[in-house]
């Protein structure tokens, strides 16, 4: 009997490299260490200090600001980029398929999102009930825009298009505007008003946060990754 040949031992180095170029979680370890070197140490030593864990050395602790700057700050500020995320998923599919920049991508979102936000705020429609408004309004308003404006432009330059586009977006901003008057109710500015998901706290030092900054961060992730 011959003995068994040892299997052979994996390459860190091939190892590594597998996980940085795999499509989700390559993805995840260059996030990661652009949070780390970008937010934690970048960010932090030109307005606050670099604030090393379970170390309380003052030496230790550089930075051009007073104190480190917490960290429930810089997460909120990621969770609005989430939201900014979806703009520009969409001025990316948009730019793939016409090639032109779409400077009414927001608007296009905006307007059945605040016919939505209206009819819980002023009317009490249930969340769930307004959630078609927003999502499939968006989707037949942008298709509205492809019949009526793109493909009227579709044998001009791409950058007559794009000027377009930016008339559109301060059409649809009035638009925007006149929802808030046509819908019955009182106008006023709208803070907060509930969601499903608003009665789940938790807080990062000062910062609270809500069931929203979850669901907003889990969707626009969701969307990233389906879309790669």
């Amino acid at each position: 009997m011959t003995a068994a040949t040892p299997a052979a031992q994996p390459d860190p180095a091939e190892l590594v490299r597998s996980a940085w170029a795999h499509p989700v979680g390559g993805l995840a370890i260059r996030a990661a260490l652009a949070w780390v070197i970008g937010i934690e140490l970048a960010i932090q030593l030109m307005f606050g200090q670099v604030d090393l864990p379970f170390v309380d050395v003052a030496a230790l602790e550089v930075g051009f600001g007073p104190r480190p700057i917490p960290r429930g700050i810089f997460l909120e500020g990621a969770v609005l980029g989430a939201l900014y995320a979806f703009v520009g998923m969409g001025l990316i599919l948009v730019h793939r398929a016409n090639r032109i920049i779409n400077f009414a991508q927001a608007q296009l979102g905006a307007v059945p999102a605040v016919i939505a936000l209206l009819l819980i705020a002023r009317q009490g429609v249930n969340y769930w009930l307004v959630l078609p408004i927003v999502v499939f309004g968006g989707a037949m308003l942008g298709a509205a825009t492809e019949v009526t404006l793109v493909r009227r432009f579709k044998d001009a330059s791409r950058l007559v298009l794009t000027v377009a586009t930016i008339g559109l977006g301060f059409l649809l901003l009035v638009l925007e505007f006149y929802v808030k008057v046509w819908l019955p109710g009182e106008t006023r500015l709208i803070a907060e008003f509930p969601t499903p998901f608003a009665g789940f706290t938790f807080d990062v030092g000062i910062t609270r946060f809500f069931g929203d900054h979850v669901a907003a961060v889990v969707v626009a992730a969701g969307a990233a990754v389906a879309l790669g």
